[in-house]
């Protein structure tokens, strides 16, 4: 394949999408179920593409509230949660960094946080296993 990369490929290499972020809740059994992803809260409330791709969704999930989904077209997805607002349309390519959305608490949430899922071929991974400090 070389080094050229395909219009909204991702790398793979994935950057925090929350700067300054805590983690608040981890990835694994929690309440009697799965939770698929981590949970991150900051006083910064940009919500950042954590790897280049394209917008597969936007718009209401159950549970997620406000949510994106992008496809970084390598066969990895990310999913953005409980969002306040949402900065992106369907179809959008974005790149790693870029402004998506603005953390909220939407959908089934404790507080105003942003839930965030790394998802490989269809499964969801931890996603602190993706991401450098």
């Amino acid at each position: 394949k070389g080094t050229m990369r395909l219009k909204g490929e991702g790398t793979g290499k994935f950057a925090w999408p929350v700067s300054g972020a805590k983690l608040t809740s981890s990835f694994g059994s929690r309440w009697g179920s799965q939770h698929k992803g981590i949970d991150l809260a900051s006083s910064n409330r940009s919500i950042l593409a954590a790897d280049t791709g394209k917008i597969e969704f936007t718009g209401w999930k159950n549970g997620y509230g406000n949510t994106i989904i992008i496809d970084h077209q390598n066969g990895y997805k990310t999913l953005y949660g409980h969002l306040k607002k949402i900065s992106v349309s369907e179809g959008d390519i974005v790149e790693k960094g870029d402004k998506i959305g603005v953390m909220g608490n939407t959908g089934r949430s404790t507080g105003t946080h942003l839930h965030f899922e790394v998802h490989v071929d269809g499964v969801a991974k931890n996603p602190s296993k993706y991401l450098k400090r």
